[in-house]
């Protein structure tokens, strides 16, 4: 299995992920699963995103 070289992201990152992706965490049995690999290049994708907004955002505080 693929492993993110990352600490694991905060329980809000992946509701957010989820939201953004149109995932749900409980699947009818009649839709496809999404191969792993494609999970992997999305969250990873996000992840990148996430990190390009903070630093491009203004600060505050």
């Amino acid at each position: 299995s693929e492993e993110l070289n990352h600490q694991c992201p905060s329980s809000k990152w992946f509701g957010r992920f989820l939201v953004r992706h149109h995932l749900s965490l409980q699947r009818p049995k009649r839709q496809q699963k999404i191969p792993l690999q494609e999970v992997h290049k999305k969250a990873t994708s996000f992840f990148a995103f996430l990190r390009r907004a903070s630093r491009l955002a203004p600060k505050r505080g």
